[in-house]
């Protein structure tokens, strides 16, 4: 079973600092263990195993679909490390996803991306949707879901000190972004990134395949971390906010960077 860092509990929500690589939601195609079997054995519920994202809840009670998502309010993509909230009652879980259906929450990511951004900060208003030849993936489509992200460049790199074994003549510059998304859209952060010509560090799936793997060859990983989320307690309307530092994320920015 996972081992997986708890940051903050009370009644009604648990916060968990994710790390990359752990799997949130449980599939048919999904074989290890996941954030939604983490909660159920820890709150001792029901183990189901039908996938909640391929049944239609629409006419179900909500206690239901509570049990089934197992208290999973949002996602992070297995790639991608950071602040993960999930309900323990039900009246928090239906409280909290409205807070995220309709935009009350408030999100910062950090990311490593690939080049020099022409300004230092700004928003990407660009429409979402899956993409016909390849429903697993997502691309800016007309028609698609509206879809905004902020940005602001922390930091642009020029020199750096990478392995022997990294080709280093595919890279120019690199910028350590802070993302502000006000929609939740699936890989909104990595899409819109790679979109305006500045792929995630390590993206397998948007990055660029070849350019992705030589990434990885000194990041390990996928160079995204949810760092902050902000919302209210969804009994007592109090504003909370949380944030997780990864640590794998931070060694790498030190040891190539600084």
């Amino acid at each position: 079973m996972l081992n997986l860092k708890v940051i903050y509990e009370d009644d009604d929500l648990l916060v968990i600092c994710k790390p990359v690589g752990v799997v949130v939601n449980r599939a048919k195609t999904v074989k290890e263990a996941t954030v939604q079997d983490w909660m159920a054995a820890r709150m001792g519920w029901p183990e189901k195993k039908i996938a909640w994202d391929e049944v239609d809840w629409e006419e179900v009670p909500m206690e239901d679909y509570f049990l089934e998502r197992v208290g999973l309010v949002h996602r992070l993509d297995k790639e991608t490390s950071g602040v993960l909230v999930l309900a323990k009652t039900v009246a928090g879980f239906e409280n909290l996803l409205e807070q995220f259906k309709y935009r009350k929450v408030r999100k910062t990511y950090i990311a490593l991306t690939h080049g020099s951004w022409k300004a230092p900060r700004g928003e990407i208003n660009l429409p979402l949707g899956r993409l016909r030849y390849d429903f697993k993936r997502v691309g800016v489509r007309v028609g698609g879901r509206r879809s905004r992200t902020e940005y602001e460049v922390i930091q642009e790199f020029r020199d750096w000190r990478l392995p022997e074994e990294v080709d280093e003549l595919k890279y120019q510059a690199f910028s350590l972004v802070e993302f502000r998304p006000s929609t939740g859209r699936t890989h909104q952060i990595r899409v819109h990134a790679k979109h305006v010509g500045h792929p995630i560090v390590g993206d397998l799936v948007y990055g660029g395949r070849k350019l992705a793997k030589e990434d990885r060859k000194w990041t390990g990983r996928m160079m995204l971390h949810a760092a902050k989320l902000g919302l209210r307690q969804p009994i007592t309307g109090e504003e909370l906010e949380f944030s997780c530092q990864a640590d794998d994320f931070e060694k790498v920015i030190e040891r190539v960077f600084r």
